[in-house]
């Protein structure tokens, strides 16, 4: 059995078993340190930015024929199945995806009343997580446009009405991707 190797000594350490604490600044020249900060093209078009995305074809939303165009340099509020939620201020001061839980999310949005017990089952009959989240803020129905979002865990929007599907272990099914 050979002898663990001996960690290298870096320049600027505290010490021989410490590499000490990361900086964001490189060591001084003429005895001032001098910051480094990323550096970004000065041009907002060159940056990596990827608005308005969501998945198309994907076997984990429910299709809806047509769609948006697919803006990149533009950012539109959509809840079209595929694309992330939008943020929405709630009573003027906590967002909407703070209000979310770590599962699947039935959003219930403005005044609707609609049963999702059934939906709820077929969700626990896959062992997901699943719970439905009423919001009564006008704001919200108002930016999403729908009664009803069906959200996924990382927030993706898999589908959106005003009235459940008839078939609710269908959309579990695509939801969870077992179908």
């Amino acid at each position: 059995m050979s002898a663990p190797r001996a960690m290298p000594r870096l320049a600027g350490a505290s010490g021989a078993a410490s590499i000490g604490p990361i900086s964001a600044t490189r060591p001084p020249r003429d005895g001032r340190p001098e910051s480094i900060s990323p550096q970004w093209p000065t041009s907002s078009s060159a940056r990596p930015t990827r608005l308005g995305y969501r998945y198309v074809g994907s076997p984990i939303i429910r299709e809806e024929p047509g769609g948006p165009e697919h803006l990149f340099r533009e950012y539109v509020p959509t809840t079209w199945p595929g694309a992330r939620l939008p943020h929405v201020w709630l009573d003027g001061h906590v967002a909407l995806q703070d209000r979310l839980g770590p599962g699947y999310t039935l959003l219930r949005l403005g005044a609707t009343g609609e049963d999702a017990s059934a939906l709820q089952r077929s969700f626990a009959a896959y062992g997901a997580p699943f719970e439905v989240l009423d919001i009564a803020d006008d704001a919200a129905r108002d930016v999403c446009g729908y009664d009803l979002i069906l959200l996924r865990p990382d927030l993706h929007i898999v589908w959106r009405g005003n009235r459940l599907p008839i078939e609710p272990n269908e959309l579990a099914a695509i939801a969870t991707g077992h179908l």
